[in-house]
């Protein structure tokens, strides 16, 4: 898979997780620890400068799934 599918695939993934959970768009900003437009760029697969590791890790831990999968088109 090359490095921008792998990209898409987390952003997918992120926004499903949230869907999936039930959270608003507002209510995953704040749990993640970023701002609503961090989470709007993140969710519409654009990744930017203050996007951070910081937030990879919080959202592996906040759904307990471990960060590799997240890059791993979920089911």
């Amino acid at each position: 898979m090359r490095n921008d599918s792998y990209v898409q695939v987390f952003c997918e993934n992120v926004r499903n997780l949230r869907m999936t959970h039930h959270l608003s768009r507002t209510a995953m900003a704040k749990r993640c620890g970023v701002s609503l437009t961090t989470l709007d760029s993140l969710e519409s697969g654009v990744l930017t400068k203050g996007m951070t590791v910081t937030i990879l890790v919080c959202i592996s831990q906040s759904f307990g799934i471990p960060i590799p999968q997240l890059f791993q088109p979920m089911e």
